[in-house]
C-alpha cells in the first residue's frame, strides 16, 4: 500500500517469505533498488521516499479489502 506520512509517500510491504525466500539484508537491499529504479522514472512530487515492512497481513474486510486510514505497523528501513 501507498500512502502520505508527513508530506512524503511511503510505500507499506508484506513481504510473501514463502515466495521470496530470501535473508531480510537481501530483501531490503532488493526493494530499495526496486524503488530507486521505480523513481528514476517519476517526477519528484510522485517519488516514494520511505519503505516500511510488516511482519503482519493488513487488517481486511469481509470482502478482502485492506482495511485503510489505521495505524502503521510496519518497520522502517
Amino acid at each position: 500500500m501507498v500512502y502520505d506520512d508527513d508530506d512524503v509517500l511511503c510505500a507499506e510491504i508484506v513481504p510473501n517469505p514463502d515466495v521470496c525466500g530470501k535473508m531480510p539484508e537481501e530483501l531490503v537491499k532488493l526493494l530499495k533498488d526496486t524503488v530507486a529504479g521505480i523513481n528514476k522514472t517519476l517526477p519528484a512530487s510522485k517519488m516514494m521516499r520511505r519503505i516500511r515492512l510488516r511482519d503482519a497481513e493488513f487488517e481486511k474486510t469481509t470482502s478482502k479489502k485492506i482495511i485503510r486510514n489505521q495505524s502503521v505497523h510496519g518497520k522502517a528501513i
